[in-house]
């Protein structure tokens, strides 16, 4: 069959129906009801149970018309605003769609709910504001990732301040049979994307020549899926995408969270520490703390972080690291600070200076020498154990 013109983008949109109290959705007669008239979708395999949704995927372009076959054509059919409502009183049936939905985990008693695992590019100076903000950890290291496994399930990613060289971070989630990974590929987007299996579907159709058509079976192939945004960062953007969508559509069971690291190019001890299958090997422990105490180990951390730290740092991380380790370079640093903050203090207060100068130069002047005193503490600190 032939397929949409090129100018004519196409892409799955999903929706799930709900029977009424009581009642189970029969994914035949959706299907069947698809078929009939000749639209581009697809239809949760069954069978469905009692009170649960059905996901239907159904093929639509860019301003939302459902697709249809005619005369072996790919053609716009009706607005998806109003096949949606008219096709889920057909059936009987209430659909929901896109936002309208919210996909979760399955209920389940809370001795199935497992703590979450995280595997990140954190370094050890900021885990504990990592423990701060998410809760008790305790972290480990493997193949250059850093691996924590939080006290309790239900971490909040988006509670933390998340810096470019942590990430991609990724939150292994369990609760029952539902597994879930969480991805997160930019620190300005602390929600992320979510990686699952989804249920299997049933094409209403036959063999459509149309790369678009792929997605009405897997959903993870289709261009806007939470699969290609996370294979979109450089760390994944070499991976074939219909390979990772195979692992997170292989079955739900004890190795799926291993299968998809695997299929990330990600180290899978991670999944097997989620499924209880592992240890953490030379595991350090991280508690919540207070800010100030946090802020204080965190920078010790950060100034006497080892060799493999440092050399995952900038230019200007690893130039501080030198400077730091030299007496004679620490020494000129502290001075110059000082030197520094007593230029500005002396030309806050100079005849003619306006108020916004005045303060600006004011603060710096007391910032500047603040940060050389700290580093005098950390200088006397280190040197003097040598």
């Amino acid at each position: 069959m032939s397929a949409t013109p090129a100018a004519v983008t196409l892409r799955p949109f999903l929706g799930w129906l709900h029977p009424t109290e009581g009642e189970a959705v029969d994914p035949s007669v959706v299907l069947a009801h698809l078929r009939s008239q000749g639209v581009l979708g697809s239809v949760q395999a069954g069978p469905v149970g009692v009170d649960e949704e059905c996901t239907v995927v159904l093929l639509v372009d860019d301003v939302d018309r459902v697709q249809v076959l005619r005369d072996g054509k790919v053609r716009a059919g009706a607005p998806l605003s109003t096949f949606g409502p008219s096709f889920a009183e057909e059936l009987g049936l209430e659909l929901l769609m896109g936002d309208e939905a919210w996909g979760g985990f399955d209920d389940a008693d809370e001795e199935d709910e497992d703590p979450d695992v995280l595997l990140c590019r954190a370094v050890d100076s900021s885990l504990p504001l990592l423990a701060h903000s998410l809760g008790g950890l305790d972290a480990g290291h493997v193949d250059g990732w850093t691996v924590a496994l939080f006290d309790e399930p239900y971490v909040a990613l988006d509670d933390h301040g998340w810096l470019p060289g942590d990430l991609p971070a990724l939150l292994l989630r369990r609760d029952g049979r539902t597994r879930e990974i969480q991805v997160l590929t930019s620190w300005s987007d602390p929600v992320g994307h979510a990686l699952t299996r989804e249920p299997d579907l049933v094409p209403a159709f036959d063999e459509v020549d149309d790369p678009a058509v792929a997605a009405l079976t897997n959903p993870h192939l289709a261009v806007d899926s939470d699969l290609r945004a996370v294979l979109a960062h450089p760390r994944f953007r070499h991976l074939d995408v219909a390979t990772v969508a195979g692992a997170l559509q292989s079955p739900m069971d004890e190795g799926w969270s291993v299968r998809v690291l695997a299929a990330l190019g990600l180290p899978t001890l991670a999944g097997d520490l989620h499924e209880g299958r592992a240890t953490l090997p030379d595991a350090t422990r991280f508690q919540p703390a207070p800010i100030t105490r946090t802020v204080v180990d965190s920078v010790l951390r950060y100034y006497d972080a080892p060799p493999e730290e440092v050399a995952r740092r900038s230019v200007l991380g690893r130039l501080y690291d030198r400077v730091q380790r030299n007496r004679v370079a620490a020494g000129a640093v502290v001075g110059a600070e000082v030197l520094a903050s007593a230029a500005m203090l002396a030309a806050s207060v100079r005849p003619g200076r306006g108020s916004g100068a005045r303060t600006a130069l004011a603060t710096g002047a007391v910032v500047t020498l603040l940060d050389a005193t700290l580093g005098t503490a950390l200088a006397v600190r280190r040197f003097s154990r040598q």
